[in-house]
């Protein structure tokens, strides 16, 4: 197998990696707002989902002391 195959391979696997790290987290995240703001709208669950995982981790560390739902979205992409 060529070298160019197998980078194209790992790239492939480090982005299914991330992909899959932002898919769980995602759903940890919606999972702790319904329990604190009831149940979410599923626009609000889709554009939880489409966040990057870096935008995830800050919203789950806001999620537990922020007094309401725009408060924990702040800064989230419209997509």
């Amino acid at each position: 197998m060529s070298i160019a195959i197998r980078q194209w391979q790992e790239e492939g696997r480090l982005q299914g990696l991330v992909q899959g790290k932002a898919e769980g987290m995602a759903e940890s995240l919606i999972r702790v707002l319904e329990a604190r703001f009831h149940p979410l709208d599923q626009s609000v669950k889709n554009r939880i989902r489409m966040q990057s995982v870096e935008a995830l981790e800050t919203a789950t560390g806001r999620a537990l002391a922020a007094p309401t739902l725009d408060h924990v979205l702040d800064g989230f992409s419209q997509h």
